[in-house]
């Protein structure tokens, strides 16, 4: 009886957490949030990076396509330091490509495939080699390309030559 009579005066006494309870949950609180906007961080990194690499996945199949479809020259789209300076559009597209040689189509490929490396990744460069010669030649198909770093503070401007680079690389015949 004598203890039931302390533990009920004890609880009449206390009436709210007190401020050490409450800043220790604060913290708490604030480290797992730093913890998820942490996170957050990494992630959209991680996507832009993703979503960059699916881009240059696309323009090197993209441009095999086209090799591939005009296979007898495929040798002329070999090219180094792409992209060059390209027209958005380029001569032998839509009905004035009735009139193009087979050598003009390939620049008019080259001229928009450039622009569209240009349009889509940050910090591109390009490369179309053949790696042999034999009767059926393989094409190697380079993509390197800078990555944006998020890194909580700061974005790195990646067009402007910051960044990671990344590199894709495509080898196929045609």
């Amino acid at each position: 009886m004598f203890s039931n009579k302390i533990r009920n005066q004890n609880f009449k006494n206390q009436k709210g957490a007190s401020l050490i309870e409450v800043m220790v949950s604060l913290v708490v609180l604030g480290v797992g949030i730093l913890g998820l906007v942490s996170m957050q961080v990494q992630s959209l990194r991680l996507n832009s990076q993703a979503y960059n690499y699916s881009k240059a996945v696309f323009l090197a199949n993209d441009i095999l396509e086209r090799m591939r479809t005009n296979a007898s020259v495929a040798d002329q789209y070999v090219a180094k330091g792409l992209p060059m300076n390209a027209n958005r559009t380029p001569s032998c597209y839509g009905s004035a490509a009735v009139n193009c040689t087979l050598g003009q189509i390939v620049t008019a490929d080259l001229e928009h495939w450039s622009y569209m490396l240009q349009q889509s990744l940050p910090g591109v460069s390009a490369d179309i080699e053949q790696i042999n010669t034999a009767t059926n030649p393989l094409y190697r198909i380079s993509i390197q390309f800078n990555t944006v770093e998020v890194d909580g503070v700061t974005s790195v401007d990646a067009s402007s030559g910051g960044g990671n680079k990344e590199k894709y690389v495509l080898v196929s015949g045609v």
